[in-house]
């Protein structure tokens, strides 16, 4: 069982909106760029940069969750419009 909670099937699904643009970070290094964007104490966070549309995809090259695709599609579910709050998990 994923430590890495699955977005909803809505937001599941790849992101069409612009590139993806993935970043591997050092645990303590990704912590810190998604506590820069507002989110403290997460492992892996995204955003979409205004100039192009792409989802960044901030993502810890070891964490609690060591299947890196849970954070990949847990993250790109935000690019897609689910909230940061997680409705609907």
């Amino acid at each position: 069982m994923p430590t890495v909670s699955l977005p909803p099937p809505q937001y599941d699904h790849a992101y069409l909106n612009g590139p993806v643009v993935e970043y591997r970070l050092p645990l303590a290094e990704a912590r810190q760029v998604c506590a820069q964007w507002g989110l403290a104490y997460v492992d892996a966070c995204a955003g979409i940069r205004t100039e192009d549309r792409a989802c960044v995809i901030i993502i810890p090259e070891s964490a609690p969750d060591p299947i890196t695709a849970h954070y990949e599609q847990h993250e790109r579910g935000h690019c897609n419009g689910w909230g940061r709050d997680h409705p609907d998990e």
